[in-house]
């Protein structure tokens, strides 16, 4: 069998790019070989099941040219759906585009496995291309010029291993075949009664629909994150507003990865500038890490009230930001009810079974009738050898004596990489427990261009290899830049350069995903600039949208809709009959019509003013900065020499956190000693340098010259206790005087003053709940577990105690000298200290 051109895989990315080919070159010989017996990869019809839904929503869910529709009354959350309706929708679009006279579903072999490939002559022989040798119902060898591998990052499952004991006798299964076997495993008929308890393995998206599938079929389910393995994954919210109908939408945009590390796009001026000054460090770090504050309290992992008592093992050390971990939507409005009250969660690794059981590395015995896996999948081409896939430059192990060629990639990685921590100073200070996954880190990394082109081989191409946050979009613009290449409307930059930027792509990737970009082509940020830069390469521009359109839309299927009509008409000349399977092919050159040059221009000039009137403002307006960039209400400042020690996060406290505490009843030796430790120390040391940012010549100093000051809200705690111990007074002064009391009355209606000041210069904004206490004198209460922004207060406190003072070192301010004054009620503080 011949062909022009041969794609290996009939998922997203073969099936947009044999569409795309056809449409430019519709008499060319293209045949697809998929090894599974249906087309559309993971949303084929055997790997798709009853509880996985779509994690885009609809409008970034289907190809440019046919818009997916799902009936009206389909279930949907935030416009995600089932993913059955992605399956049909494939099968509907592989029989409806039909190209002289053959559609691609006839162009499609399924149960062909390609076993191995073998490369034929040079690209420039007319006998040259490759061989590839396929199994099937009818094994065959086929010969092609080009070879598009589209298999993805989703073909080989990764089971775990663990010891099994001889009678155990319990199917394990991996997501990709729940859905063969669905309706025996998740039964809800008699016939159920063998599969009661289900394991699910995994801490990501797949794992998380299994576990919410087997609940609704009225399962018991244990759900296990193994401690090796990279942990709980973050789930987001996909409630969105606005424009934007699902978060994705949001995210898809070039506002929103305007902060993001990019090898695609350079970063506008006042972006690197956040990323460059120490100074803007904190907001920049208060940006990235917001969405996973966000989507943690959403969960509740600590206060949920009714969770049972594993479902805190839930909660991901992962980071959005950082893609540390597996990264999922919740679809589902009662899914976190669900889990946290319904499902035994264990956070630990397999070492062995039982005939029914399995057993952890922590003793614990989980009942098990069936194990589903979501435990992701192993990334690699098993039908090349070692040395193909180094010449290709796919991940594989360098040779014990490195080659010159290799010293040369080493060089520049480093030279990649201290460029990379000079441009973007966070990228050095990951999460310290990212582990690696997805590819092993004494490989190299995949050296393709652009995610996708063997430096040293023209003839062959990788597509869905890079990572990408929505596959759809990545597989037309591929398709669109595959197309190109292969018609020689784009080249690669000259060797030294091309390996630069390949050297820079992978340590970028590396240090951008520590988890997941050790194969050096992660893009999960970059679906807004890759796609764009891929489409432009190849000379195409209808996609986008204008000055106004491209920083706030997002990116949708549906942009790329018109690319095959301008591609034609811009290399117009270009003769269908002329396929890849000539030997002269005819490369046309491309030609702008006189509209598209004046749009161009109007365009430009408009980007051009706008950046000009952008950094003007930036530069010479105040507070511009905080507002455009990072979209804040600006409000005064005053210097605190405590920022550094600032640290905010968000928490969820228990239902009873305002009663169940030390800090709460009567008195006693245990709430003694920790309000002694939350007021003390009350008293801090300012430094010389910091002193002169204070109004410091009005206070106290000590004898090294340092500034002694009190934080208001230590001062609010003092009050605090002071109040308390006024409302207990017969335990505390039950000998009190009638001119004590009058004292305590005096000194109590200062602190509340004091305290009403405070609470409305620097108001709590968390919005508590009410609820029904049905308490006669107080029906109506608020309670407290509900997300809020707080200071880590331990990082505060170890602040203060660092710059602790001894009253014995206290010198003069403005008044007299009050050393002798403070010795007595130091030594009461360490008294204090010590008991406490």
């Amino acid at each position: 069998m011949e062909v022009d051109v041969a794609v290996i895989g009939a998922g997203l990315s073969g099936i947009a790019f044999a569409r795309f080919y056809l449409e430019t070159h519709a008499d060319a010989r293209l045949a697809i070989f998929e090894k599974d017996s249906s087309i559309g990869g993971v949303w084929s019809a055997e790997r798709v099941f009853e509880a996985f839904w779509v994690q885009s929503p609809l409008r970034m869910s289907s190809f440019a040219d046919v818009a997916l529709e799902i009936p009206d009354d389909a279930p949907r959350l935030h416009d995600t759906f089932e993913a059955r309706y992605v399956t049909r929708y494939l099968e509907e679009y592989v029989d409806s585009h039909v190209y002289n006279g053959a559609s691609l579903r006839s162009r499609i072999w399924v149960n062909a496995d390609v076993r191995s490939v073998e490369k034929r002559g040079s690209d420039d022989d007319e006998d040259g291309g490759w061989l590839l040798h396929v199994d099937g119902a009818q094994p065959r060898s086929v010969c092609c010029k080009k070879l598009a591998v589209a298999s993805g990052l989703t073909s080989i499952p990764n089971m775990p291993t663990f010891p099994r004991s001889p009678e155990w006798k319990i199917p394990i299964l991996h997501h990709r075949d729940l859905g063969l076997h669905e309706r025996t495993i998740l039964a809800t008929d008699e016939s159920s009664a063998a599969y009661k308890n289900i394991t699910v393995l995994g801490g990501g998206k797949s794992a998380a629909d299994m576990v919410y599938g087997a609940l609704k079929k009225g399962k018991n389910v244990n759900w296990i994150i193994r401690t090796s393995g990279e942990g709980p994954g973050i789930f987001m919210d996909p409630a969105a507003g606005g424009r934007y109908k699902h978060a994705a939408e949001g995210g898809a945009t070039q506002k929103a990865t305007a902060l993001s590390p990019s090898h695609f796009y350079t970063l506008p001026t006042a972006s690197l500038a956040l990323h460059q000054n120490e100074a803007e460090r904190a907001s920049l770090e208060e940006k990235i890490y917001a969405a996973d504050k966000r989507f943690k309290a959403l969960a509740n992992y600590h206060g949920r009230e009714g969770a049972l008592p594993g479902f805190r093992g839930l909660e991901p050390k992962a980071s959005f930001f950082w893609s540390s971990g597996p990264i999922g939507v919740i679809q589902h409005s009662d899914f976190w009810d669900l889990v946290s009250k319904n499902v035994n969660v264990y956070r630990s690794d397999l070492c062995g079974t039982t005939s029914n059981a399995i057993v952890l590395t922590d003793g614990t015995n989980v009942p098990t009738d069936a194990v589903l896996c979501g435990t992701g999948w192993i990334s690699s081409y098993p039908f090349f050898t070692p040395e193909q896939a180094a010449q290709l430059g796919l991940p594989h192990q360098p040779d014990d004596t490195i080659s010159a060629e290799e010293k040369t990639w080493e060089e520049l990685s480093k030279k990649a990489d201290a460029e990379i921590l000079q441009t973007f100073p966070i990228l050095g200070h990951p999460p310290v427990d990212a582990k690696p996954v997805g590819g092993d880190t004494n490989l190299t990394p995949a050296r393709l261009y652009q995610g996708m082109a063997p430096l040293n081989d023209s003839s062959i191409l990788f597509l869905g290899r890079a990572r990408m946050s929505n596959n759809f979009r990545a597989a037309d613009a591929q398709a669109i830049w595959a197309t190109a290449y292969w018609d020689g409307h784009v080249s690669l930059p000259p060797s030294d350069e091309v390996k630069r930027q390949v050297a820079y792509m992978n340590a970028l990737s590396r240090r951008r995903y520590p988890t997941r970009g050790v194969d050096g082509i992660n893009f999960h940020a970059d679906l807004v600039h890759y796609t764009d830069k891929l489409a432009c390469e190849a000379g195409i521009f209808s996609h986008r949208k204008g000055w106004w359109g491209d920083p706030e839309e997002p990116c949708l299927a549906s942009d790329f809709r018109d690319c095959a009509e301008e591609y034609r008409g811009r290399y117009d000349g270009h003769d269908v009959e002329q396929t890849l399977g000539l030997k002269y092919h005819v490369h046309l050159s491309r030609k702008r019509s006189p509209r598209r040059w004046t749009a161009w221009l109007i365009s430009a000039l408009t980007h051009l003013l706008m950046v000009l009137l952008v950094l003007i403002a930036i530069n010479f307006v105040p507070h511009a900065r905080t507002i455009l960039i990072l979209g804040e209400t600006p409000r005064p400042k005053l210097y605190s020499p405590l920022t550094p020690a600032i640290e905010y996060t968000i928490d969820m406290p228990p239902w009873d956190y305002w009663s169940n505490n030390p800090f709460f009843g009567t008195p006693s030796d245990d709430s003694e000693r920790a309000w002694n430790r939350l007021i003390h120390p009350h008293g801090l040391q300012v430094l010389p340098d910091e002193a002169e940012h204070l109004d410091a010549n009005r206070t106290v100093v000590t004898k090294n010259s340092n500034s002694l000051f009190m934080l208001g809200v230590y001062h609010n705690l003092h009050c605090l206790r002071r109040i308390r111990q006024t409302l207990q007074a017969e335990h505390y002064y039950p000998n009190m005087t009638a001119k004590q009391k009058e004292s305590d009355l005096e000194h109590t209606s200062h602190c509340l003053e004091a305290l009403r000041t405070s609470m409305m210069c620097h108001p709590d904004l968390t919005t508590n709940r009410f609820y029904w206490s049905h308490r006669p004198w107080h029906d109506l209460s608020v309670r407290p577990d509900v997300a809020r922004e707080c200071v880590n207060w331990d990082r505060l406190e170890g602040f203060m105690r660092e710059r602790r003072y001894d009253p014995g070192d206290i010198l003069k301010g403005h008044g007299d000298d009050l050393a002798d004054d403070y010795k007595e009620d130091y030594k009461e503080d360490k008294k204090l200290k010590y008991e406490g």
